[in-house]
């Protein structure tokens, strides 16, 4: 059993990609700090609490940027502007449902500002909701069809649904239209990683970091695609350097603890997540990986921990699901194993990903077997061994696992 590939994908977001971090605000809020703007300074006007609200944001500092937002909004409930940047303030704190608001108000004020849907589109994704993130970028381009980032955004929508066509024609499109920009290269290089095309993945984080060389997510990036490769050296001298650049990059952390885990340093892998975990306590792929891991090493406790935290973080991601049910399905310890409710989660988790991940196939059925409902166990076996993107590695192990279910016996892991 591993990991969903569409996590990979759904932890790559670059941060081109993400509102707050635009040229113009850098330059907006680089702008206040020369002029003096401080959050101390007493303001009534709106424009002047609209600049200490993005210098809080800058600063990283939500709560206060929300509160100054909310001010500009009670002086000027039509400042467009205050209610995107607020939005974007909520994301940072998870709190999404008053973040759609904020841009759909927003838009509703301004509904030709294509930056607003793509900025809801982000959202979007970061709540799986891949058909309403869509069409906002769709929107988004129609109103401006030079959009670059839009192009980035829609690809990376399509990459996560694993229309992996569809997401280099976008990506491609962003290129061509802006060759100089370094997400876009990096963003289709996550793309060729996950659909198997490693070379053309290194070639495209080989870009990147020529454009920049201090991109920090090319150098992560790269070395998944590295470590996809077996090439382990270079994947682990990728994410040292992603670390050396920026040593709170909670990314490399997980990347590099994964690279760990699949060379068999579990002690190491357990010590990144764990340092990922310190650096965001959100950090759900984190906590999926290190629970596999706890599973591996029989504590089935501290794994189902993880899971809890993960599933109660992400309600929507299919990850967390999949790992719950697969060891409550085949847990080397009986008082650990409930196949029924292995089962509920791992159609779940099949469900979240519209039927099309081959890892959660596998762990259905397991599932099926610990109920004793064989049949569907070998049925949904064998659809894992036919999908084309069911990893290489797993094959052997699944044809083992076929093999019991079809002599009518569950599979358990070793003790």
């Amino acid at each position: 059993m591993g990991s969903l590939n569409s996590m990979m994908t759904a932890t790559c977001l670059p941060s081109f990609a993400r509102a707050e971090t635009r040229p113009w605000l850098i330059a907006l809020v680089f702008a206040a700090a020369v002029l003096g703007i401080s959050p101390r300074l007493p303001a009534q006007d709106a424009d002047t609490l609209y600049r200490r609200g993005l210098y809080a944001a800058a600063k990283s500092d939500p709560t206060t940027a929300i509160l100054e937002f909310t001010r500009v909004i009670q002086l000027d409930p039509t400042y467009t502007k205050a209610y995107e940047f607020r939005a974007n303030a909520y994301r940072m704190q998870r709190k999404l449902d008053l973040a759609f608001a904020d841009y759909s108000q927003a838009i509703q004020l301004d509904p030709k500002n294509a930056e607003l849907y793509n900025d809801r589109g982000t959202a979007y994704i970061s709540t799986h909701d891949y058909t309403r993130a869509l069409a906002d970028f769709d929107q988004a381009l129609q109103l401006k069809p030079q959009f670059v980032i839009a192009y980035s955004n829609r690809g990376l929508v399509h990459q996560l649904q694993r229309d992996y066509n569809d997401a280099l024609a976008d990506e491609n499109q962003a290129i061509q239209l802006d060759p100089k920009s370094f997400g876009a290269y990096d963003l289709r290089g996550i793309t060729y990683t996950t659909r198997g095309d490693y070379d053309k993945a290194i070639a495209d984080f080989d870009q990147a970091l020529q454009l920049y060389p201090g991109f920090a997510q090319a150098y992560c990036n790269r070395g998944l695609a590295y470590q996809r490769k077996h090439d382990y050296d270079k994947a682990l001298a990728d994410e040292n350097q992603a670390l050396r650049i920026a040593p709170k990059f909670v990314q490399a952390y997980v990347f590099r603890g994964t690279i760990q885990k699949a060379i068999g340093h579990d002690d190491l892998a357990l010590a990144d997540f764990t340092t990922a975990l310190q650096l965001n306590p959100k950090a759900v792929i984190a906590l999926n990986r290190r629970g596999e891991i706890y599973a591996k090493q029989g504590h089935d406790d501290l794994a189902l921990s993880d899971f809890t935290q993960a599933l109660q973080l992400e309600p929507s991601d299919p990850t967390a699901y999949n790992n719950y049910a697969w060891l409550l399905a085949t847990s080397a310890q009986a008082a650990s194993r409930d196949g029924r409710k292995a089962l509920e989660l791992a159609t779940k988790a099949c469900d979240l990903s519209k039927w099309k991940s081959p890892e959660a196939l596998d762990t259905l059925a397991a599932a099926c077997a610990e109920t004793g409902d064989f049949a569907n166990a070998v049925k949904w076996e064998k659809q894992c061994l036919q999908d084309p993107h069911f990893p290489a590695a797993q094959i052997a192990a699944a044809q083992k696992r076929l093999a019991l279910y079809q002599a009518h016996q569950p599979y358990h892991e070793a003790k």
